[in-house]
């Protein structure tokens, strides 16, 4: 090899050394994402008509998007519930996301707890016939003689 080809090799090797290094950092590094985290919450809660608020909105290229300290409350028949999840992760798909769009595979949950609090039922109240005023029973006679 002539010295002017072993150089451009030398310098062709610590390029994708630290092109590697850049990518690995990038792909294990977190981004804190809230307008991301935010859009994904009003997708999620109008797709179930649920609410949810998070405190903690990061992004990894390779893990995907967590949100932290999740809560959501409502109502349901009978009664309502309070859910937190201490980390939601939306697990994604890396080429979509490249291009800018955020695919979710597969969603899961660190730590969830959920509590249903049942309605207060009252005890049914007597219902009596309602009585009509001035109202007289029909009665059919009939006279033989």
């Amino acid at each position: 090899m002539t010295s002017r080809a072993g150089k451009l090799f030398r310098l062709l090797v610590v390029g994708a050394a630290i092109l590697a290094l850049g990518v690995a950092i990038l792909a294990f590094a977190e981004f804190s994402s809230p307008e991301l985290g935010r859009a994904l919450l009003a997708r999620a809660g109008a797709a179930t008509g649920v609410r949810l608020d998070a405190a903690e909105f990061h992004l990894s290229i390779l893990r995907g998007l967590s949100l932290g300290r999740v809560r959501a409350a409502g109502t349901y028949p009978g009664g309502r519930y309070d859910l937190t999840v201490d980390k939601i992760v939306f697990q994604h798909r890396l080429l979509p996301l490249l291009a800018g769009r955020l695919i979710v595979d597969r969603i899961r949950l660190e730590k969830p707890h959920a509590v249903l609090i049942e309605a207060e039922r009252r005890p049914p109240r007597e219902r009596r016939p309602a009585l009509r005023p001035w109202s007289c029973p029909s009665l059919s006679t009939s006279w033989r003689r």
